[in-house]
């Protein structure tokens, strides 16, 4: 779609909005983790926490930590969401980047927290239950 055209939507808002819905899947799951996590509210911290460095592992927490939550890196997602950068100018490959970190994320939260889940719960269900994306609009209902 041209650049400009009602439905085209900028690489930065993109990658707002995919980095909005990851912080939240990560929030999500650690107060299910810990409750105690309900009460943190900076992403940076929440991504410091025992918890967090134990159900992603610390390599991939310190690649949220560069790219996302924390003044020490690059914290795309706060640049962005005080017009530091204009969201045009973002280059698309860094929407890229959300998207594999999101479903990264996803399949390590699917892996390493089973004792957090019933034994009972199927995949498919854990999968949708855990889902990053809200769940569509019906409008039948």
């Amino acid at each position: 779609m041209p650049v400009g055209s009602p439905t085209h939507v900028s690489p930065g808002v993109s990658f707002s909005i995919g980095a909005s819905y990851l912080e939240r899947f990560i929030r999500r799951v650690l107060a299910d983790v810990s409750p105690s996590l309900r009460k943190e509210h900076l992403f940076a911290r929440l991504l410091e926490s025992p918890e967090c460095q134990s159900l992603l592992g610390s390599e991939l927490v310190w690649l949220l930590q560069v790219c996302l939550g924390s003044p020490l890196g690059l914290n795309l997602r706060n640049i962005l969401s005080h017009g530091l950068l204009c969201p045009t100018l973002l280059p698309p490959h860094l929407l890229s980047l959300v998207l594999v970190l999101s479903a990264t994320v996803y399949e390590v939260v699917l892996e390493r927290a089973p004792n957090q889940l019933t034994e009972k719960e199927s995949r498919a269900s854990r999968r949708q239950r855990l889902c990053i994306l809200p769940r569509p609009i019906s409008w039948s209902e």
